[in-house]
């Protein structure tokens, strides 16, 4: 995996959502699915939410919400069944933003390879009570409203949902 460099950290730090855009466009197409006006609007939204943002499925969102929480200060569950793509996103992340900003990973995000609607390892067993959620998994009706109904259960009082 290459590492690209944007500019120095000043620059990222003025410039964050051209950052974003200048990561987003590093990323293979199969992980990048989403459009930059999405990847933008997730960014932002960070800045609205509480502490913990939830979502489900990786690809581009998950270093919009990375980068989003990384700026202010909040912490990204991502619920994936796939290991090869949290490990793809992983490694980018950390190549491509938490070795040159110098930032923990895992202060900010926490992988779970696990089925969101699981009843054991699911979103059913989460401690922290998101705000946001993102749900872009299984593009299947019928899991997205069982996502629907276990996000509704863990939520803030005050949440709002996003959907892909």
């Amino acid at each position: 995996m290459q590492s690209y460099i944007f500019g120095n950290k000043i620059d990222i730090k003025k410039n964050k959502l051209e950052y974003l855009i200048f990561l987003k466009r590093l990323l293979p197409r199969e992980f990048n699915s989403i459009p930059e006006s999405l990847a933008i609007t997730l960014f932002e939204e960070t800045k609205k939410s509480k502490k913990v943002i939830l979502e489900t499925g990786t690809g581009a969102s998950t270093v919009a919400l990375f980068l989003g929480c990384y700026f202010n200060k909040k912490k990204l569950i991502t619920y994936e069944i796939n290991k090869n793509r949290i490990s793809f996103i992983k490694k980018f992340i950390q190549i491509n933003i938490c070795n040159y900003l110098n930032i923990n990973l895992s202060k900010y995000w926490i992988s779970k390879n696990a089925n969101s609607i699981n009843a054991k390892k699911g979103i059913d067993n989460l401690k922290e009570r998101p705000s946001l959620f993102y749900i872009d998994s299984n593009h299947n009706i019928n899991h997205i409203y069982k996502e629907i109904e276990k996000c509704a259960k863990v939520a803030d009082d005050n949440f709002y949902m996003i959907f892909d």
